[in-house]
């Protein structure tokens, strides 16, 4: 999917003076924390193993698990992910299913 505008959006990160790079990125991580905080508060509480596989980092979801959000470019972009192998089920069939996936996007 091509995102508009991507090209002079990267062109003006690039021109950003490193102290408004670090604000930014300071301000992106805080954000993060308090998504995940309240993922983890609404997660539910006799699936422990998913409330604590939720979490964010720099770049792309860590294996396993799935990306619930993902926003900004290159170095500045932040992943916001749940679930990994503790958080699968699996159906009467044996079919495995990422429950991270199920709880968040039903």
């Amino acid at each position: 999917m091509a995102v508009e505008g991507l090209a002079a959006l990267r062109q003006r990160f690039k021109r950003l003076p490193e102290a408004v790079r670090l604000a930014v990125r300071a301000e992106m991580e805080l954000i993060a924390q308090q998504m995940v905080a309240q993922m983890r508060r609404l997660a539910p509480r006799d699936q422990g193993e998913l409330a604590a596989s939720i979490g964010w980092t720099w770049g792309a979801a860590p294996d396993g698990a799935i990306a619930i959000a993902s926003v900004g470019d290159g170095e500045m972009r932040i992943t916001i992910f749940a679930g990994n192998d503790r958080t699968k089920v699996f159906n009467s069939r044996g079919v495995a299913f990422q429950n991270a996936k199920l709880q968040e996007f039903g």
